[in-house]
Protein backbone atom coordinates (compact mmCIF):
# COMPACT_ATOMS: atom_id res chain seq x y z
CA UNK A 1 0.00 0.00 0.00
CA UNK A 2 0.99 3.62 -0.74
CA UNK A 3 0.41 7.12 -0.26
CA UNK A 4 1.10 10.16 -1.86
CA UNK A 5 3.18 12.78 0.05
CA UNK A 6 2.36 16.54 -0.80
CA UNK A 7 5.21 18.11 -2.44
CA UNK A 8 6.93 20.44 -0.78
CA UNK A 9 9.37 23.93 -1.69
CA UNK A 10 8.88 22.71 -5.32
CA UNK A 11 10.07 18.76 -4.58
CA UNK A 12 8.67 16.02 -6.48
CA UNK A 13 8.10 13.25 -3.98
CA UNK A 14 8.16 9.36 -5.26
CA UNK A 15 5.31 7.15 -3.72
CA UNK A 16 6.59 6.11 -0.17
CA UNK A 17 6.63 2.55 0.57
CA UNK A 18 4.99 0.93 3.97
CA UNK A 19 8.38 1.43 5.38
CA UNK A 20 10.05 4.55 4.83
CA UNK A 21 9.46 6.74 1.47
CA UNK A 22 12.82 8.29 -0.01
CA UNK A 23 11.85 11.56 -2.03
CA UNK A 24 13.64 11.09 -5.41
CA UNK A 25 17.55 13.24 -5.71
CA UNK A 26 17.12 16.44 -7.35
CA UNK A 27 18.93 17.04 -10.34
CA UNK A 28 21.51 19.19 -11.04
CA UNK A 29 20.03 21.69 -13.27
CA UNK A 30 16.80 22.13 -10.88
CA UNK A 31 18.84 23.03 -7.80
CA UNK A 32 20.72 25.25 -9.83
CA UNK A 33 17.75 27.21 -11.01
CA UNK A 34 16.51 27.22 -7.13
CA UNK A 35 19.55 28.85 -6.41
CA UNK A 36 19.37 31.53 -9.44
CA UNK A 37 16.23 32.30 -8.45
CA UNK A 38 17.15 32.80 -3.99
CA UNK A 39 19.99 34.59 -5.21
CA UNK A 40 17.39 37.27 -7.25
CA UNK A 41 15.22 37.67 -4.58
CA UNK A 42 17.51 38.48 -2.37
CA UNK A 43 18.95 40.89 -4.43
CA UNK A 44 16.16 42.56 -5.08
CA UNK A 45 15.19 42.65 -0.96
CA UNK A 46 18.98 43.90 -0.15
CA UNK A 47 18.54 46.15 -3.10
CA UNK A 48 14.99 47.48 -1.83
CA UNK A 49 16.03 47.85 1.61
CA UNK A 50 18.97 49.85 0.59
CA UNK A 51 16.52 52.15 -1.17
CA UNK A 52 14.37 52.59 1.46
CA UNK A 53 17.50 53.52 3.36
CA UNK A 54 18.32 56.36 0.87
CA UNK A 55 14.86 58.33 0.24
CA UNK A 56 15.32 61.30 2.58
CA UNK A 57 12.39 62.13 5.21
CA UNK A 58 10.37 65.07 3.75
CA UNK A 59 10.99 68.01 3.00
CA UNK A 60 14.43 67.06 1.83
CA UNK A 61 13.61 64.10 -1.49
CA UNK A 62 15.43 62.58 -3.95
CA UNK A 63 14.76 62.07 -7.97
CA UNK A 64 14.90 58.56 -9.42
CA UNK A 65 18.02 59.56 -11.42
CA UNK A 66 19.35 60.27 -7.80
CA UNK A 67 18.61 56.86 -6.14
CA UNK A 68 20.12 55.12 -9.05
CA UNK A 69 23.31 56.66 -8.82
CA UNK A 70 22.72 55.87 -4.93
CA UNK A 71 22.37 51.99 -5.77
CA UNK A 72 25.14 51.68 -7.81
CA UNK A 73 27.41 53.27 -5.02
CA UNK A 74 26.31 50.35 -2.88
CA UNK A 75 26.49 47.43 -5.82
CA UNK A 76 23.48 47.55 -7.20
CA UNK A 77 23.18 47.98 -11.17
CA UNK A 78 19.41 48.69 -12.11
CA UNK A 79 18.10 51.04 -14.57
CA UNK A 80 15.89 53.75 -13.84
CA UNK A 81 12.87 52.22 -14.98
CA UNK A 82 13.14 49.07 -12.16
CA UNK A 83 14.20 52.52 -9.88
CA UNK A 84 10.81 53.83 -10.47
CA UNK A 85 8.62 50.45 -10.37
CA UNK A 86 10.54 49.42 -6.69
CA UNK A 87 9.29 52.84 -5.76
CA UNK A 88 5.85 52.61 -6.37
CA UNK A 89 5.36 49.34 -4.92
CA UNK A 90 7.31 49.97 -1.61
CA UNK A 91 4.71 53.02 -1.87
CA UNK A 92 2.36 50.79 -0.98
CA UNK A 93 3.22 49.21 1.86
CA UNK A 94 5.53 52.17 3.25
CA UNK A 95 4.56 55.40 3.58
CA UNK A 96 6.49 57.42 0.30
CA UNK A 97 5.34 59.97 -1.44
CA UNK A 98 6.11 61.54 -4.52
CA UNK A 99 6.34 65.13 -4.99
CA UNK A 100 5.20 65.68 -9.07
CA UNK A 101 4.46 69.25 -9.00
CA UNK A 102 7.87 69.57 -11.11
CA UNK A 103 10.57 67.67 -12.63
CA UNK A 104 12.32 65.33 -11.91
CA UNK A 105 9.37 64.09 -9.71
CA UNK A 106 10.80 63.61 -5.48
CA UNK A 107 10.66 60.85 -3.51
CA UNK A 108 10.75 60.80 0.37
CA UNK A 109 9.46 59.71 3.20
CA UNK A 110 6.43 61.33 4.53
CA UNK A 111 7.37 64.21 7.28
CA UNK A 112 5.43 62.02 10.58
CA UNK A 113 6.32 58.86 9.25
CA UNK A 114 7.24 56.05 11.93
CA UNK A 115 10.75 55.06 12.09
CA UNK A 116 11.45 51.72 10.02
CA UNK A 117 14.83 51.24 10.72
CA UNK A 118 15.85 47.51 10.15
CA UNK A 119 16.42 45.86 12.58
CA UNK A 120 13.77 47.02 14.91
CA UNK A 121 14.54 48.91 18.14
CA UNK A 122 15.71 46.76 20.71
CA UNK A 123 14.53 48.09 24.43
CA UNK A 124 18.61 49.41 25.09
CA UNK A 125 18.09 51.56 21.94
CA UNK A 126 14.91 52.92 22.85
CA UNK A 127 16.52 53.55 26.44
CA UNK A 128 19.12 55.72 24.98
CA UNK A 129 16.28 57.42 22.61
CA UNK A 130 14.17 58.39 25.56
CA UNK A 131 17.11 59.55 27.28
CA UNK A 132 18.12 61.65 24.76
CA UNK A 133 14.87 63.49 24.06
CA UNK A 134 14.56 64.04 27.92
CA UNK A 135 18.00 65.60 28.41
CA UNK A 136 18.83 67.12 24.80
CA UNK A 137 15.39 69.06 24.33
CA UNK A 138 17.19 72.16 25.14
CA UNK A 139 20.64 71.53 23.56
CA UNK A 140 18.89 70.27 20.17
CA UNK A 141 17.53 72.69 17.54
CA UNK A 142 14.19 72.39 17.28
CA UNK A 143 14.17 71.41 13.33
CA UNK A 144 16.38 68.48 14.64
CA UNK A 145 13.65 67.34 17.32
CA UNK A 146 11.31 67.28 14.62
CA UNK A 147 14.00 64.88 12.47
CA UNK A 148 14.10 62.57 14.98
CA UNK A 149 10.62 62.57 16.57
CA UNK A 150 9.75 59.31 14.96
CA UNK A 151 12.35 57.67 16.35
CA UNK A 152 11.32 59.19 20.16
CA UNK A 153 7.54 58.82 19.77
CA UNK A 154 8.73 54.48 18.38
CA UNK A 155 11.16 54.63 21.61
CA UNK A 156 8.16 55.70 23.91
CA UNK A 157 5.83 52.78 22.40
CA UNK A 158 8.78 49.92 23.21
CA UNK A 159 9.27 50.90 26.96
CA UNK A 160 5.64 51.61 27.57
CA UNK A 161 4.84 48.06 26.05
CA UNK A 162 7.58 46.73 28.11
CA UNK A 163 6.80 48.84 31.59
CA UNK A 164 8.08 45.93 33.88
CA UNK A 165 11.44 45.84 32.31
CA UNK A 166 13.95 47.10 34.49
CA UNK A 167 16.00 48.78 31.64
CA UNK A 168 12.29 50.69 30.43
CA UNK A 169 11.68 52.17 34.75
CA UNK A 170 15.38 53.92 33.85
CA UNK A 171 14.32 57.03 32.90
CA UNK A 172 12.27 57.59 36.16
CA UNK A 173 15.25 56.77 38.19
CA UNK A 174 17.82 59.26 36.86
CA UNK A 175 17.45 63.20 36.82
CA UNK A 176 19.64 66.11 35.27
CA UNK A 177 19.83 69.54 36.55
CA UNK A 178 21.35 72.82 35.25
CA UNK A 179 23.77 74.48 36.94
CA UNK A 180 22.31 78.12 35.86
CA UNK A 181 19.48 79.50 35.63
CA UNK A 182 17.47 77.65 32.63
CA UNK A 183 16.49 79.61 29.91
CA UNK A 184 14.70 78.71 26.82
CA UNK A 185 16.39 78.33 23.44
CA UNK A 186 16.45 81.06 20.96
CA UNK A 187 14.42 79.71 17.58
CA UNK A 188 17.09 78.86 14.30
CA UNK A 189 14.49 78.33 11.16
CA UNK A 190 14.38 75.53 10.12
CA UNK A 191 15.60 76.33 6.56
CA UNK A 192 18.73 78.36 8.17
CA UNK A 193 19.58 75.20 10.10
CA UNK A 194 19.50 72.39 7.24
CA UNK A 195 21.23 75.34 4.73
CA UNK A 196 24.59 75.55 7.25
CA UNK A 197 24.04 71.85 7.84
CA UNK A 198 24.45 71.22 3.66
CA UNK A 199 26.77 73.82 3.26
CA UNK A 200 29.50 72.68 6.46
CA UNK A 201 29.02 68.95 5.14
CA UNK A 202 29.96 70.16 0.92
CA UNK A 203 32.61 72.48 2.37
CA UNK A 204 30.73 74.89 0.14
CA UNK A 205 30.39 79.01 0.93
CA UNK A 206 27.29 80.68 2.02
CA UNK A 207 25.72 83.97 1.48
CA UNK A 208 24.15 84.96 4.69
CA UNK A 209 21.78 87.71 5.48
CA UNK A 210 22.85 88.50 9.16
CA UNK A 211 21.36 91.00 12.08
CA UNK A 212 24.01 91.59 14.55
CA UNK A 213 22.98 91.39 18.57
CA UNK A 214 21.81 95.01 18.90
CA UNK A 215 20.90 96.14 15.51
CA UNK A 216 18.31 96.06 13.20
CA UNK A 217 19.78 96.79 10.05
CA UNK A 218 20.26 93.48 7.84
CA UNK A 219 24.28 93.04 6.93
CA UNK A 220 25.60 90.29 3.96
CA UNK A 221 28.21 88.14 4.71
CA UNK A 222 29.87 85.66 2.20
CA UNK A 223 30.76 83.08 4.55
CA UNK A 224 33.33 79.96 4.92
CA UNK A 225 32.08 77.66 7.22
CA UNK A 226 34.57 75.76 9.75
CA UNK A 227 32.43 74.29 12.34
CA UNK A 228 29.33 74.14 13.97
CA UNK A 229 29.34 74.89 18.06
CA UNK A 230 26.37 74.17 20.48
CA UNK A 231 26.91 76.03 23.91
CA UNK A 232 23.90 76.92 26.03
CA UNK A 233 21.19 75.47 23.55
CA UNK A 234 22.82 78.36 21.37
CA UNK A 235 24.03 77.17 17.81
CA UNK A 236 26.89 78.94 16.67
CA UNK A 237 28.89 78.94 13.48
CA UNK A 238 32.62 79.12 13.47
CA UNK A 239 33.62 80.64 9.74
CA UNK A 240 35.34 82.91 8.07
CA UNK A 241 34.19 86.01 6.22
CA UNK A 242 35.14 86.79 2.26
CA UNK A 243 39.32 86.58 2.13
CA UNK A 244 40.07 87.75 5.63
CA UNK A 245 41.58 84.50 7.95
CA UNK A 246 40.93 85.07 11.20
CA UNK A 247 37.79 83.08 12.52
CA UNK A 248 34.38 84.90 13.87
CA UNK A 249 31.51 83.04 15.25
CA UNK A 250 27.91 83.96 14.13
CA UNK A 251 24.64 82.68 15.74
CA UNK A 252 22.61 81.17 13.71
CA UNK A 253 19.11 82.33 15.89
CA UNK A 254 20.43 85.65 13.78
CA UNK A 255 20.74 84.79 10.36
CA UNK A 256 17.73 86.07 8.29
CA UNK A 257 18.39 83.92 5.46
CA UNK A 258 20.79 81.47 4.27
CA UNK A 259 22.20 80.67 0.40
CA UNK A 260 24.25 78.16 0.05
CA UNK A 261 26.62 78.55 -3.18
CA UNK A 262 28.43 76.74 -5.59
CA UNK A 263 31.86 77.49 -5.16
CA UNK A 264 33.90 75.89 -2.66
CA UNK A 265 35.39 77.09 1.03
CA UNK A 266 38.61 78.78 1.14
CA UNK A 267 39.94 76.08 3.32
CA UNK A 268 41.68 77.55 6.65
CA UNK A 269 45.17 75.60 6.61
CA UNK A 270 46.24 73.80 9.91
CA UNK A 271 42.49 74.82 11.67
CA UNK A 272 41.19 72.67 14.23
CA UNK A 273 38.39 73.70 16.20
CA UNK A 274 38.82 71.92 19.10
CA UNK A 275 42.09 74.16 19.21
CA UNK A 276 40.42 76.98 18.84
CA UNK A 277 38.01 76.48 21.37
CA UNK A 278 40.59 76.18 23.74
CA UNK A 279 42.80 78.75 22.80
CA UNK A 280 40.35 81.41 22.07
CA UNK A 281 37.28 80.60 24.23
CA UNK A 282 33.44 81.64 23.37
CA UNK A 283 34.13 84.07 26.09
CA UNK A 284 34.54 87.46 25.72
CA UNK A 285 38.06 87.68 26.67
CA UNK A 286 38.91 90.98 29.04
CA UNK A 287 42.53 90.34 28.05
CA UNK A 288 44.87 87.93 26.14
CA UNK A 289 46.68 85.40 27.90
CA UNK A 290 46.52 84.18 31.61
CA UNK A 291 45.53 86.22 35.14
CA UNK A 292 47.10 85.12 38.37
CA UNK A 293 43.65 84.65 39.96
CA UNK A 294 43.63 85.35 43.95
CA UNK A 295 40.70 84.91 46.24
CA UNK A 296 39.24 84.83 49.55
CA UNK A 297 36.18 81.93 50.12
CA UNK A 298 34.41 81.68 52.74
CA UNK A 299 34.11 78.27 53.97
CA UNK A 300 30.68 77.61 53.11
CA UNK A 301 31.22 78.75 49.15
CA UNK A 302 34.78 77.19 48.98
CA UNK A 303 33.17 73.22 49.27
CA UNK A 304 31.73 74.43 45.68
CA UNK A 305 35.62 74.83 44.08
CA UNK A 306 37.32 72.51 46.35
CA UNK A 307 35.17 69.79 44.67
CA UNK A 308 34.18 70.87 40.77
CA UNK A 309 37.93 72.67 40.72
CA UNK A 310 38.02 76.36 38.45
CA UNK A 311 41.13 75.06 37.32
CA UNK A 312 43.21 71.59 37.53
CA UNK A 313 46.30 72.92 39.17
CA UNK A 314 44.21 75.12 41.20
CA UNK A 315 46.07 76.24 44.84
CA UNK A 316 43.60 75.91 48.18
CA UNK A 317 44.71 76.54 51.46
CA UNK A 318 42.87 77.26 54.76
CA UNK A 319 43.48 80.86 56.26
CA UNK A 320 43.51 81.87 59.98
CA UNK A 321 40.15 83.08 59.56
CA UNK A 322 38.61 80.14 58.38
CA UNK A 323 38.54 81.04 54.99
CA UNK A 324 40.01 79.29 52.20
CA UNK A 325 42.54 81.09 49.82
CA UNK A 326 42.42 80.13 45.89
CA UNK A 327 45.12 80.73 43.65
CA UNK A 328 44.99 79.37 39.94
CA UNK A 329 46.10 80.86 36.37
CA UNK A 330 43.05 81.22 34.44
CA UNK A 331 41.66 83.17 31.35
CA UNK A 332 40.23 86.50 32.09
CA UNK A 333 36.52 86.64 30.66
CA UNK A 334 33.33 87.99 31.14
CA UNK A 335 32.06 84.79 32.34
CA UNK A 336 35.05 84.33 35.09
CA UNK A 337 33.60 88.11 36.50
CA UNK A 338 29.77 87.39 36.71
CA UNK A 339 31.10 83.75 38.19
CA UNK A 340 32.85 85.47 41.19
CA UNK A 341 29.97 87.78 41.11
CA UNK A 342 27.69 85.00 42.14
CA UNK A 343 29.03 84.18 44.93
CA UNK A 344 28.38 87.76 46.58
CA UNK A 345 29.68 88.64 49.84
CA UNK A 346 31.02 84.93 49.84
CA UNK A 347 34.24 85.87 48.27
CA UNK A 348 37.10 88.12 48.00
CA UNK A 349 39.19 89.26 45.00
CA UNK A 350 42.31 90.00 46.18
CA UNK A 351 44.54 89.99 42.66
CA UNK A 352 45.08 90.67 40.34
CA UNK A 353 45.12 94.18 41.24
CA UNK A 354 43.16 95.20 37.56
CA UNK A 355 40.16 92.70 38.58
CA UNK A 356 39.92 93.34 42.40
CA UNK A 357 39.12 97.31 41.35
CA UNK A 358 36.17 96.41 38.68
CA UNK A 359 34.96 93.72 41.47
CA UNK A 360 34.88 96.92 43.72
CA UNK A 361 33.06 99.01 41.22
CA UNK A 362 30.54 96.97 40.16
CA UNK A 363 29.77 96.31 44.15
CA UNK A 364 29.61 99.86 44.96
CA UNK A 365 27.52 100.89 41.44
CA UNK A 366 25.43 97.38 42.75
CA UNK A 367 24.71 99.53 46.51
CA UNK A 368 23.90 102.66 44.93
CA UNK A 369 21.34 100.99 42.35
CA UNK A 370 19.74 99.70 45.89
CA UNK A 371 19.81 102.76 47.79
CA UNK A 372 16.56 104.31 48.95
CA UNK A 373 16.49 108.12 49.14
CA UNK A 374 15.42 108.87 52.44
Amino acid sequence: MTRKLTPTLGLDLKPQSATLGVPRRAKSHEVKSRLELRHAMNDTLLRQWTMLACVPRAPRKIDTASLQDQLEVHGFAVDQRSVQRDLRKLSDVFPLVCDDRHRPHGWSWQRDAASAGVPGMDVHTALAFRMADEHLRHLLPEATRDYLAPWFTQAQGILAGVATNSVASWPKKVRAMPVGQPLVPPIVAPEVLEAVHHALAAERQMQVRYRRRGETDIREYTVHPLGLVYRDAVPMLVCTLWSYRDPKQLMLHRMEQVEVLEAPVDPLIGFDLDAWIAERSFDFRMGEGLIQLECLFEAVAAVRIIETPLERDQQCSTMADGRVRLRAAVPDTMQLRHWLRGFGPLVEVVGPPELRADMLDQAQRTVTRYQVES
